[in-house]
């Protein structure tokens, strides 16, 4: 999917597969941050902060005379809250240059649908997320994986990625991002793909713990790579090659 605009002071993300939801956030806030770069961010979570703390966080401080404000959860912001946010929208759109930056998270369904409008009538950019249900969906989301590093991948490549791990769109993600770090291959082709799905997928401290005693060292570190891409904790994987280690001794 294309990178979203950060032209408009006031974003609105709703919905779809919440990893690309969470991709969105990321890429505006690091827009933002770009564009800005002595803003202070903020996160706030709707559930819990009232007008009192938007107020506070989209306005000029000792620090910076804007902020980022990351607003999750706004299904479940109170009426206040969504009063106060539609005021500050129109705001912001009038007077994009002085406005703070306010990025807010909602996971989609009815709930707080009538926010989200009003905040759209108030000039917001919403982005409505794709859910990746669809095998082309999937698909094209693992060819935009690649764009967004400047490379390619074959087509029965990108399908087998589908096919092995298109229920999982982080391990997905991950597992793209680390096809285009390890292997300079322009476009990615079916057998690489294989070789690393084989060795990595699924990866367990146990496997990776045999691997590197076995001596083959880079293969231990590319499991690594991927274990911890597709988060594996750190501490468990060291737990695993210390129990290997014992057991040796």
């Amino acid at each position: 999917m294309p990178k979203p605009s950060a032209t408009t002071p006031f974003h609105l993300i709703y919905g779809g597969d919440p990893y690309l939801n969470e991709q969105t956030v990321r890429d505006l806030r690091h827009q933002a941050q770009r564009k800005h770069p002595d803003a202070e961010t903020i996160e706030l979570d709707a559930t819990n902060a009232d007008h009192y703390a938007f107020d506070e966080a989209v306005s000029p401080s000792l620090l910076s005379e804007r902020s980022i404000v990351i607003v999750s959860n706004l299904q479940n912001a109170d009426d206040k809250l969504g009063e106060t946010m539609v005021a500050y929208c129109k705001q912001a759109v009038n007077n994009p240059a002085e406005a703070s930056i306010v990025i807010c998270q909602h996971e989609g369904g009815i709930k707080g649908k009538r926010l989200i409008d009003q905040l759209t009538r108030a000039g917001a950019g919403k982005e409505d997320i794709p859910d990746l249900k669809k095998p082309e969906a999937k698909l094209n989301f693992v060819l935009a994986q690649f764009e967004r590093h400047n490379r390619r991948v074959e087509p029965a490549a990108a399908q087998q990625l589908v096919d092995v791990l298109g229920e999982r769109t982080g391990e997905l993600a991950a597992m793209c991002n680390q096809l285009c770090f390890d292997f300079d291959d322009n476009p990615i082709g079916i057998n690489r793909v294989n070789q690393y799905l084989t060795s990595n997928a699924q990866v367990t401290g146990f496997a990776l713990a045999d691997t590197a005693l076995a001596g083959h060292t880079a293969d231990a570190i590319v499991m690594m790579r991927s274990a911890i891409e597709q988060g594996a904790s750190p501490i468990a994987l060291i737990g695993a090659l210390a129990s290997k280690l014992r057991g040796v001794a």
